[in-house]
């Protein structure tokens, strides 16, 4: 049943908010201070790329911000966590053109000492958006993306680039489509895909989600902070041929109707993201 509104953000705001999901796990990682910083150019390479030779008129295509990571540094996600910032991307694009929002990749947790965990990413990640076209043509589209990130290690480092594409243009389209495709499966899959219907509970002053999975090896929830929700920390247990993980949230009063973010679900190393959007009980 429903509850009434007042009651129930009483509780969340007294109590840790419990949210029950399948099994999770984290990657360590040391936290980062900053210090000293080496040149940015060498920790993030910034790129533009699209897997389209051209764009005609009226018609769809992703823009596509590469960042590629030197080994052993991360970037963060739109959600750093509790320490780092996010990294952001702003496309820009001919007169005529209708830029949509940026979409981020699913990401990572790392822990450090002293239990701070983030959200980010390592190697290469990449920011999309899909761009329409007009309806007349334009013979040369120039397209560019200002990005900035934070990149930590043993120190934290600011950077920032501008990087361009034109179209059309005449990359082989075997590497175009491998690049982007191979980035673009990152990308959080709808919620109805995964099958899943979210059963929400309360008692002792406590919410509590859960959301039983099969056939998966690890899972693990990763929080937006759109909605004045705050993660204090997950616990697993096994039962009944399942892992379930205790999510603990502080939080008053949700600014957002719905715990939004995305899952991670490990599936026999095969790694899928889903966009989390669940409306909250009260």
């Amino acid at each position: 049943r429903r509850l009434p509104i007042t009651t129930c953000y009483r509780s969340a705001m007294l109590r840790p908010l419990f949210l029950l999901v399948v099994l999770a796990g984290c990657n360590s990682d040391p936290r980062d201070e900053p210090s000293t910083p080496p040149p940015s150019g060498e920790l993030v390479r910034l790129s533009l790329i699209t897997d389209r030779a051209r764009v005609a008129p009226g018609e769809d295509l992703d823009l596509v911000a590469r960042l590629e990571i030197a080994d052993g540094w991360h970037v963060y996600w739109q959600n750093p966590g509790e320490a780092g910032l996010p990294t952001k991307a702003s496309f820009t694009a001919p007169a005529g053109f209708t830029v949509g929002e940026v979409a981020y990749p699913g990401p990572e947790s790392f822990r450090s000492p002293g239990g701070i965990v983030t959200f980010g990413y390592v190697k290469e990640t990449a920011l999309f958006a899909r761009v329409r076209a007009p309806q007349e043509a334009v013979p040369n589209a120039v397209f560019s993306v200002n990005a900035s990130w934070l990149a930590c290690r043993e120190n934290c480092v600011r950077g920032k680039a501008v990087a361009t594409l034109s179209l059309p243009t005449d990359a082989p389209a075997a590497t175009r489509t491998a690049a982007v495709e191979a980035l673009r499966d990152r990308l959080p899959r709808p919620w109805t895909e995964l099958g899943v219907e979210p059963a929400w509970s309360y008692a002792d002053g406590e919410m509590r989600l859960e959301l039983a999975l099969t056939g998966v090896s690890s899972v693990e929830l990763f929080p937006l902070d759109d909605g004045g929700v705050r993660i204090f920390g997950q616990s697993v247990r096994h039962e009944a041929g399942r892992a379930v993980i205790q999510t603990r949230f502080s939080t008053d009063e949700p600014a957002k109707p719905a715990l939004r973010g995305a899952l991670r679900v490990d599936r026999a190393g095969r790694i899928r993201y889903y966009a989390v959007d669940i409306p909250w009980p009260c």
